[in-house]
């Protein structure tokens, strides 16, 4: 196995680890750029990624929006070159201050729905049901902002710490006498999480059905820039499920707007995902779709997830250096990239404990909120 398999291996994986997560090739094209000590040309991406000129093209636009990765010239030289501003680890810390910059989803725009619901909600027990989901959501969003403000300033202390060694970090405190109540101590009593109804509402009103889609338009318009269309799109398809705790695709496609192979699509995601359930009541051929967890747990299993990925990414990163450690090539090069994979280590090994601590700091506060 050569260097080069190496690299490719590693920016492979990263495209692959994001999914559908961030536009198309995006990491894979970032990573290229990580991998490589100093500028490098379009056609070398292309040699690591295995992706066609439009395609990098397209990619290294979108990069260049969000993540401080530069265009150079070099004297003599017509080509053109792509040079990330900072150390290979930095760029996490990039990534987290796009999303603390502009979050994900607009908390004022979710502010300025829930008052217009508010106005309607004597008039049908929908608009109830609408309110309490913007409530809730508002609150955990609100929480959430706040602790990732607060973690992106642990975090950047802790990258540029000289005395930081992988294993000097402690775990994070287990909030033992918060977890000991169960989720649903923390989950608002409400319609909205007991137990779902047995049929699908048939004819909620008119208003109430154009109130929804003024807010799955906002979040189309609002989402990080990070993030593709399909993002909000998923987002819109299941948050719609938990707004109305059983629904159809038919129903989501009223509500939504949205075309109906792209809500099969996003349906069949959160269902692999584990985020929705679906049934057929007995005698019929209806399709159900009911949340498989309540909006808490969603947000609780967004952290379980994050740090996964960390961990994961992190395990991959020791292996590939584990590798270079039976090769004989031990040129300029060579160590350039070990220092890489080194660096990106270090990195995921503080995201991990970082996330972690930010769920603690989640579930905390929302049991001094609720309690």
């Amino acid at each position: 196995m050569t260097l080069d398999d190496l690299k490719r291996e590693f920016v492979e994986y990263m495209e692959t680890a994001h999914g559908k997560r961030y536009h198309r090739n995006f990491f894979g094209c970032l990573a290229a750029i990580l991998v490589e000590k100093g500028p490098v040309t379009q056609k070398r991406i292309m040699e690591l990624t295995g992706y066609s000129k439009p395609s990098v093209s397209i990619a290294l636009q979108k990069i260049q929006l969000t993540v401080p990765v530069r265009t150079v010239k070099l004297m003599g030289d017509r080509k053109h070159y792509y040079e990330y501003q900072g150390s290979p680890q930095e760029f996490l810390l990039d990534i987290l201050q796009k999303r603390t910059d502009v979050p994900d989803i607009d908390m004022q725009m979710i502010h300025t729905m829930k008052k217009k619901v508010e106005k309607k909600r004597g008039e049908h027990s929908s608009y109830n049901r609408l309110w309490e989901y913007l409530t809730e959501f508002s609150l955990y969003l609100e929480l959430m902002y706040t602790i990732r403000k607060n973690t992106l300033s642990t975090y950047r202390t802790m990258l540029f710490s000289d005395s930081f060694q992988e294993g000097s970090l402690p775990e994070s405190p287990a909030p033992i006498n918060i977890l000991e109540h169960s989720i649903n101590s923390l989950n608002p009593v409400s319609s909205q999480n007991n137990v779902a109804p047995d049929h699908v509402e048939e004819h909620p009103p008119l208003e109430y059905i154009a109130l929804k889609r003024e807010y799955f338009r906002g979040i189309r318009m609002g989402l990080n820039p990070l993030f593709p269309q399909s993002v909000a799109h998923l987002l819109i398809i299941v948050h719609d499920v938990l707004i109305e705790q059983g629904t159809t695709q038919e129903k989501i496609q009223e509500s939504t707007q949205l075309p109906r192979s792209t809500i099969s699509e996003g349906l069949a995601q959160a269902v692999e995902q584990g985020m929705v359930q679906v049934e057929s009541p007995t005698g019929t051929r209806i399709k159900i779709y009911r949340p498989a967890y309540s909006l808490l747990e969603v947000v609780l299993n967004y952290y379980d997830r994050a740090c996964t990925y960390a961990s994961h990414t992190r395990r991959v990163l020791h292996a590939l250096r584990q590798n270079m450690q039976h090769m004989t090539r031990q040129d300029t090069e060579f160590q350039a990239f070990y220092e890489i994979l080194h660096s990106l280590e270090r990195a995921y090994t503080i995201t991990q404990k970082i996330t972690l601590q930010a769920k603690t700091a989640f579930i905390r506060e929302l049991h001094e909120y609720r309690h």
